[in-house]
């Protein structure tokens, strides 16, 4: 007779079927978790901004003229930081 023998133990084709399965699911998992992560990362920086305090648009003539900060000609999607709001003082 040919070929190895059969373990007295019991069959092993548990194992390699568990094995398999594993490798198959764990990266599926990891899949999900990032195309979850990937599809909330618009929304997720938006609030982050919100909760900053950057509001996007050009500052009025006279935050511009007290914080002397030059904005070029011609920029698209300015964006300033308001941290000395009456309203958040407390």
């Amino acid at each position: 007779m040919t070929g190895s023998p059969v373990p007295s133990g019991g069959p092993i084709w548990p194992l390699p079927g568990l094995a398999a399965a594993l490798l198959g699911l764990i990266p599926a998992w990891y899949l999900a978790i990032f195309a979850d992560q990937s599809h909330n990362m618009a929304v997720t920086h938006q609030l982050r901004e919100d909760r900053a305090g950057l509001f996007h648009g050009m500052p009025s003539a006279v935050q511009r003229a007290v914080y002397q900060v030059p904005i070029p000609a011609g920029a698209s999607d300015v964006a300033f930081f308001e941290s000395n709001a009456w309203e958040k003082d407390s």
